[in-house]
């Protein structure tokens, strides 16, 4: 037995932990004659570093905080074998670069240690396999889309990372450092969703608020497709059918009755929409094109069916997410904005239905993209109505085609 081993992994870990609580940042910023952590964003980092103290001092920071966690696990490999705990000594760089023992453990956030670890990671998944470069090259593009319509990059990061941790587990299922990659990316997005609350990098207009229930409401629709996915089809027809007859029940009592109408709006009314109580109950018009593309579809493909909603709902959402908070150029009865972040959802849940469902990315591509495009055109069409039944019919056609 080697008796160094124990001792050898404690010291990695601990040199790992010394090494990210050294913040040149913070060092740096003492030697001038301020604490980084109060002034600016009061984060003890590089970009911080940059509009504070200048550009050569942030080049010092960002060099140091990028290569710590790799350099704490070249060390431990010196000291030991073990894999994992060259790994926590990666993760002890980034602990102690947030929580630096000599300054009360108020640090940094860590997120370039993080990138730098998750680069290798990406390093070592190519080693395996070219695959990661496709994933890459795709992420890539919804990273181009992305920057057209906003500059917000932490929610870039929330849309992207969890997509490129899927992959992983796709096309890396059994790889050993699936699991320490996911922390990271875990991390990240973390640290992503903290920035944007705590540095208030998306306002919330009036114009969002009116409709933020409709953007909640979309996904929590999904599921229904999920039950319908895993559920016989007629039994699925038959629930969804009570549940689209109970809510048009429920506007037909709403037309026919003027004082009930205004009760029941009153109670209730978040689930109305706003310019228009003559209306069905947009949730009764989606139970209602659900049955109807159910119906008409399930027979003949089932994962046609599931991937049509999953383009209209989220569609749906992220269009009106970006072109309600982004939206500035015009595209006929809709924004630019909106149209991309409707083409940004079809290109990430592709990338998800073709793994799960097994659809060709260019029936999913074209039953995905073709929707996108109609719901921007100024024509009077009930988009939770049509989109699903296009899309249904598109991909239809398309597999029928070859595709």
């Amino acid at each position: 037995m080697n008796y160094y081993i124990i001792p050898a992994s404690i010291l990695s870990i601990i040199i790992g932990y010394i090494l990210g609580s050294i913040l040149p940042a913070y060092i740096i910023g003492r030697i001038k004659g301020i604490d980084i952590r109060k002034v600016g964003t009061k984060n003890a980092g590089t970009s911080n570093v940059y509009h504070e103290l200048g550009l050569s001092y942030a080049v010092m920071t960002g060099f140091y905080d990028f290569f710590k966690g790799l350099l704490a696990i070249w060390i431990s490999s010196l000291l030991q074998e073990n894999f994992i705990i060259m790994q926590l000594a990666g993760y002890a760089a980034i602990i102690g670069h947030v929580f630096p023992f000599y300054i009360n453990f108020r640090g940094g956030q860590g997120l370039a240690s993080s990138m730098a670890l998750l680069i290798y990671y990406m390093v070592n998944y190519a080693l395996y396999s070219s695959d990661i470069f496709v994933v890459l090259l795709y992420l890539l593009l919804i990273l181009i889309l992305f920057k057209v319509v906003c500059k917000v990059s932490n929610l870039l990061t929330i849309l992207i990372y969890p997509l490129l941790g899927y992959s992983i587990w796709i096309f890396y299922p059994d790889n050993i450092f699936n699991i320490f990659t996911w922390i990271i990316l875990g991390y990240i997005v973390i640290m992503a969703f903290n920035n944007i609350i705590r540095y208030n990098q998306i306002k919330i207009n009036e114009d969002l608020k009116q409709i933020w229930w409709k953007l909640v409401l979309n996904p929590v629709l999904m599921i229904l497709v999920i039950l319908y996915a895993i559920s016989p089809v007629a039994i699925f027809l038959i629930l969804i059918g009570v549940l689209a007859i109970t809510m048009g029940f429920i506007g037909f009592i709403r037309h026919l009755n003027q004082d009930i109408n205004d009760k029941l709006y009153l109670r209730i009314k978040l689930f109305f929409k706003e310019t228009d109580e003559k209306k069905l109950l947009s949730i009764s018009i989606i139970l209602i094109a659900m049955f109807l593309t159910m119906l008409i579809f399930s027979f003949f493909n089932k994962s046609i069916v599931i991937a049509a909603f999953t383009f209209s709902l989220f569609g749906s959402t992220f269009n009106g997410f970006f072109g309600t908070l982004f939206g500035k150029r015009k595209l006929f009865s809709k924004t630019l904005e909106g149209f991309i972040g409707y083409t940004i959802s079809v290109l990430m849940f592709t990338l998800v239905l073709f793994f799960s469902l097994g659809l060709s990315p260019f029936v999913l591509l074209i039953g995905g993209l073709s929707v996108a495009f109609l719901q921007t055109l100024p024509f009077k069409l009930n988009e939770n109505l049509v989109v699903p039944l296009v899309s249904s019919f598109l991909m239809s056609l398309a597999l029928m085609i070859g595709f």
